[in-house]
């Protein structure tokens, strides 16, 4: 199984090495990652480790949804998920979601539980309002099926969950805590 990582680099607020440097801690091997960054990226690949299982596409400054949505279309991976350029992944983050997508075939997305390091809010500037983070699935908790991604035009902005389990998707939610959410640089 493969896993293709997608990593939203746009307008990030912490160094991108942070994140890479988690995935290459990783004690199942088999993945690759994906940075989609904006227009100060060309600085960021000489500073990143150097891995062969890491590609950079440099975009104009998008959003990170459009971002996501570039990396899914560019993802080789059976399985996708992703990591925030501010976040960091314990090192058996995805031996442990392998595992148990392994032995749960019929599954199609993969659910998991975060650390949250800092504030347990963010705050929706669409919508003026501040939400609790375990509400709400974060992106890199979630590990989704290539079959799922080719079938799906892009991602939902909002409530994933509920939109992929609309269309009949059989999703699962597991408690793993091994990706780590740093909002203790992020004020509410």
């Amino acid at each position: 199984m493969l896993f293709s990582i997608i990593i939203p680099a746009s307008r990030r607020n912490r160094p991108l090495s942070h994140a890479l440097s988690s995935l290459l801690l990783q004690t199942y091997d088999q993945w690759e990652a994906i940075v989609i960054g904006d227009e100060m990226f060309h600085h960021t690949p000489a500073h990143a480790p150097q891995d062969r299982r890491i590609r950079f596409i440099a975009r104009p400054t998008i959003s990170t949804h459009g971002a996501c949505a570039i990396g899914m279309h560019a993802a080789r991976g059976n399985v996708i998920t992703f990591l925030l350029p501010d976040d960091y992944i314990s090192p058996t983050h995805l031996e442990t979601h392998h595992d148990f997508l392994h032995s749960h075939p019929h599954l199609d997305i993969l659910f998991g539980k975060p650390t949250i390091i800092g504030s347990p809010y963010y705050e929706d500037t669409d919508h003026h309002a501040v939400h609790h983070v375990h509400k709400n699935p974060i992106l890199g908790t979630t590990f989704i099926r290539e079959h799922v991604c080719s079938a799906l035009d892009e991602l939902p902005q909002y409530d994933l969950r509920s939109h992929l389990t609309e269309l009949g998707y059989k999703t699962h939610t597991i408690s793993m805590p091994s990706y780590i959410y740093d909002r203790s640089h992020k004020n509410v």
